[in-house]
């Protein structure tokens, strides 16, 4: 049993259905995909990341440099300081990216910014 309610409200739903679809008069050719640009999210995260190794390089450079300064007649006080530094990342890089991973990364921030900012 249909009702004048629901034959009324039928029709109503086929004109709104008339006039919500779009159909192009003209085939229009598909969009070319455009070019992805970095955000400036990305540029900031790209920018840190090569000013982080930036003074990673230079502080390596510099000590050695440094160094060999204080000392002109031997390079050897310079092969032991970069021969112990590349050995403690060795033997410790492992166990500190271990703590890293079981630890809250937001903790490891926090308390690296903390330890950072008291130092200077």
């Amino acid at each position: 049993m249909s009702t004048d309610r629901e034959s009324d409200d039928l029709s109503e739903a086929e004109a709104f259905h008339e006039f919500t679809i779009e159909e192009p008069l003209i085939d229009e050719p598909a969009e070319e995909p455009r070019q992805v640009n970095a955000t400036s999210t990305e540029l900031f995260l790209y920018t840190s990341h090569f000013l982080t190794a930036w003074n990673s390089r230079s502080f390596e450079l510099g000590s050695v440099l440094f160094l060999s300064l204080m000392i002109p007649q031997t390079l050897l006080p310079a092969s032991i300081y970069a021969l112990c530094r590349a050995a403690s990342v060795i033997a410790f890089s492992s166990r500190l990216g271990t703590a890293v991973d079981s630890i809250s990364r937001l903790k490891v921030v926090r308390y690296s910014l903390c330890k950072s900012i008291t130092k200077g």
